[in-house]
């Protein structure tokens, strides 16, 4: 889920579950409820909450940081290295 805090509850998440969903895996900071996070571990879902999941973000946007205040321009290729 890529959306506000608490967006997908309990009833989303049993209606992910009957579908057979496999994986969750958050997009925005707490979107998934803490009774709907227990339910998917209940259930064998695999959960991948934001603070994991958003690293790679995290740490791009430091480089952004760090290119932008030596005013610099960096390749794709620098950024993935």
């Amino acid at each position: 889920p890529c959306a506000t805090q608490n967006e997908l509850d309990v009833d989303a998440a049993h209606q992910l579950i009957a579908n057979g969903v496999k994986a969750v895996a958050e997009g925005a900071n707490m979107p998934t409820t803490i009774e709907a996070t227990e339910l998917f571990q209940q259930a064998g879902v695999l959960f991948a909450p934001g603070k994991a999941a958003n690293a790679g973000g995290v740490a791009t946007s430091g480089l952004e940081m760090a290119q932008n205040a030596a005013r610099l321009g960096w390749k794709a290729e620098k950024v993935d290295a």
